[in-house]
């Protein structure tokens, strides 16, 4: 009887409302935190509360009008998942904003959800026991597939359990006084790249901001390079002080969850250890959800990915794109981003000694600052980036560099303000880090990795501002892995050792599939996203014994990003031989000028590193047209790479030349 009377009273539109935004963080859950779900719900379940306040006002058969809103509100914030299935099943990869169309779907998926309605009109009492069932059944199992998945992940083993995973910090002797502590900035600019990246891929010169920040008394390593090249990682690395060797290996390398790493960053090593000594936590974020840090004193935190995707599944989104009104986007972003940055100042006026974390997803995509302040306007607000944005056309990546170079001005204005007002009004001696999580993305292929130019992604700002203003101890290539072991061995005298400075690339799909980066500190091409040879080798021509050394005289060694070789005139042979190192894989790709007009794949037959002989099939339409081109892709094995010999049937014109590309001397 009592669950008949729980079953009667219509409180299905706010299970029917809150549905969709579950289902849409499930889906989602492998990179999204669970409290990024909190502010949309709060926000759905008042909506739905408020609209059935208005239906039951009007009166008149509430069982009605309450099973007519149920379907609104769920259709409503389900019209995205419609679209979806739409694009899905008709192949296409986007959807254009016509009213029409859109008012067609959304009419379509309300009057699906209404049909019950209508075909039982004298059955109300019936429906609303079955719609309230339905609501709770899906609810709650949605629920308890987000508990399970809480409860039970990898995280389970790494975020539970994470001492096994990163050093004990032991501090010998007494603590010092509390009243001497320092403030603690930690500032992190998403994307923000090393001094020669800019100069070389984004034509800027940074070093009249360096010199600032070096006549503020900051040390500036101006070799540095990010230990990962996803935010993610890179901060999970640096606020744990450790390599993620572990916890790739216990959620497997080809594993996409990202939760254990979200997980240390929200749980890091290094705000316990300074809770500990009696440092307040705050923590300032935008738009990212992974760095919007819940369990701080006290935490800053704008409109974020997640709220996105949610006004993303619902016509507003649709209809105020067709109305042309995209500025509301932007303006919330915006605001994200400033409201951080005119905060950033205030935790050093605190009396007690804080620890301020700064997220700040700037000059990292979407570019939506100029020089001078707030972009008045900008086409697409998403924090894609890499391949994922520019979508290999040359005209987006110029369009990404000339942007990226504007909004990294406004950067610097800014944070010059900013270190000069936190310098002025701080109570305590301060203790600054200014740090990319990693480079820019112009020459990112998130599909391909071996095609990057590594050092781009890589090569980051670190500068260190230290209380004592003595900077012994720290040094040109310090990597953020290594970060707080030099200032907490400074600050507390922890025995912390300073680890070897690595580098690892890795793909979207795959972060823990980690490829080390070997290539020292080359400079980039811009034709051609590989680095440039500074050492001719003019010996290719030149057949090479089977098993010779990669280091041998006349070879030419190849990094990951791959080298291109042009030759002098248009070949039309059927065969090419060619002498590769024999335990990789490589993709060969036929150019006739720019185009490619042709793909062979080689897969590394021996076990051992040498070069081995191999004669390919040229496709035959490269025959018939010719090419004067070939770009030579490793794509797996040992990160050793090279080529020893090319010929071509029929090709009068050997060697080649190298018109780009880069080698290491031998050894």
């Amino acid at each position: 009887m009592k669950i008949n009377r729980f079953l009667d009273f219509p409180f299905h539109p706010v299970l029917l409302a809150i549905a969709p935004v579950l289902f849409l963080y499930i889906q989602n859950r492998l990179i999204i935190p669970l409290a990024a779900l909190t502010r949309p719900a709060i926000i759905i379940v008042a909506l739905a509360l408020i609209l059935m306040g208005i239906v039951y006002a009007l009166g008149k058969n509430l069982r009605r009008n309450f099973l007519i809103l149920s379907a609104f509100l769920f259709s409503f914030f389900s019209l995205g998942f419609a679209i979806d299935v739409l694009l899905f099943v008709t192949s296409k990869s986007d959807f254009q904003v016509i009213p029409y169309k859109l008012l067609c779907i959304w009419s379509g998926l309300f009057f699906a959800c209404l049909l019950p309605v209508i075909l039982f009109r004298r059955s109300y009492l019936t429906l609303t026991r079955l719609y309230n069932g339905f609501a709770t059944y899906i609810v709650v199992a949605q629920l308890v597939t987000i508990a399970v998945s809480c409860l039970y992940t990898v995280d389970s083993k790494i975020a539970v359990k994470p001492v096994t995973m990163r050093p004990t910090v032991d501090a010998k002797g007494p603590d010092p006084p509390k009243s001497t502590l320092p403030h603690i900035y930690y500032i992190i600019l998403d994307g923000y790249a090393r001094k020669d990246v800019l100069e070389n891929i984004y034509k800027f010169d940074n070093q009249p901001f360096l010199d600032r920040l070096k006549s503020m008394g900051f040390f500036v390593a101006e070799k540095s390079k990010a230990n990962y090249c996803q935010t993610i990682l890179s901060l999970a690395s640096s606020l744990n002080f450790c390599y993620l060797d572990e916890v790739a290996s216990a959620v497997r390398t080809k594993s996409y969850d990202r939760r254990p790493l979200i997980s240390m960053i929200q749980k890091s090593r290094l705000v316990s250890f300074l809770k500990k000594k009696g440092y307040e936590f705050v923590a300032l974020s935008c738009w990212y959800s992974p760095t919007n840090i819940r369990g701080a004193d006290k935490s800053v935190g704008g409109f974020t990915y997640f709220d996105d995707l949610v006004l993303r599944s619902t016509p507003l989104e649709y209809f105020l794109a067709w109305l042309k009104f995209t500025h509301y986007k932007m303006t919330l972003y915006q605001s994200s981003i400033l409201g951080a940055l005119d905060r950033l100042h205030i935790p050093a006026g605190y009396n007690r000694p804080t620890f301020v974390f700064a997220h700040i997803t700037i000059p990292h995509p979407p570019f939506i600052f100029v020089p001078r302040g707030k972009k008045s306007d900008c086409p697409s607000i998403s924090i894609a980036d890499g391949s994922h944005r520019i979508k290999g056309s040359e005209q987006r990546r110029q369009i990404y560099i000339k942007e990226y170079r504007e909004q990294l001005q406004y950067v610097n204005l800014r944070i010059i303000k900013i270190l000069d007002h936190i310098k002025a009004t701080s109570t305590r001696p301060l203790m600054i880090v200014l740090q990319g999580d990693h480079g820019p993305g112009s020459t990112l292929n998130w599909d391909q990795i071996e095609k990057t130019y590594f050092l781009e992604r890589l090569g980051i700002l670190n500068a260190f501002h230290f209380p004592d203003g003595h900077t012994n101890g720290v040094y040109d290539t310090i990597s953020p892995v290594n970060t707080f072991r030099l200032i907490l061995n400074k600050l507390f005298a922890t025995s912390l050792p300073i680890l070897e400075d690595v580098s690892f690339m890795s793909n979207w799909l795959n972060p823990y599939l980690f490829v080390r980066d070997t290539h020292g500190t080359a400079t980039a091409d811009l034709n051609g996203f590989t680095p440039r040879v500074m050492l001719a080798h003019t010996k290719l021509g030149e057949p090479k014994k089977e098993g010779s050394p990669l280091d041998a005289e006349g070879n030419l060694k190849i990094m990951a990003v791959g080298v291109e070789i042009v030759f002098e005139k248009l070949l039309r042979g059927k065969l090419l031989k060619i002498s590769l190192d024999g335990n990789d894989d490589y993709r060969l790709e036929f150019l006739l000028g720019k185009e490619s007009i042709g793909v062979v794949k080689i897969k590394g037959k021996s076990k051992n590193s040498g070069l081995r002989n191999y004669v390919v099939n040229v496709p035959e339409l490269v025959t018939v047209r010719g090419f004067d081109g070939l770009k030579i892709y490793p794509s797996g094995g040992d990160l050793e790479y090279a080529v020893g010999y090319i010929k071509s049937t029929g090709a009068r014109h050997m060697p080649p030349y190298i018109k780009r590309g880069v080698t290491q001397p031998p050894g």
